[in-house]
């Protein structure tokens, strides 16, 4: 992560809507940092908290994170760390 802004995930498909089932993020930094879900048109969907030298993991979420129709899967990580992992599984559905 070289910036705070928005970082894409996955892009949009017209009409789907993109669905987090499961997600990873390892946090290498000494700062705890707050990572924020978005969708294209900036509705936040879910947090989690990466603390410093380990990770927020939710695997198997029990009803997704969705993003609006036809809008990017994007986070935005804060404050800024040096090096952040994200790993993000999930499908593109109506």
């Amino acid at each position: 992560i070289v910036s705070g802004s928005v970082t894409l995930i996955n892009a949009s498909a017209i009409g789907l809507r993109n669905y987090v089932t499961d997600f990873w993020v390892v946090n290498s930094g000494s700062v705890a940092t707050l990572v924020t879900f978005r969708d294209g048109s900036t509705s936040i969907i879910g947090y989690t908290v990466a603390p410093s030298g380990t990770g927020g993991n939710s695997p198997g979420i029990a009803v997704p994170l969705r993003t609006a129709p036809s809008q990017d899967l994007a986070f935005v990580a804060s404050p800024i760390v040096s090096i952040l992992y994200m790993t993000v599984h999930g499908y593109q559905a109506p």
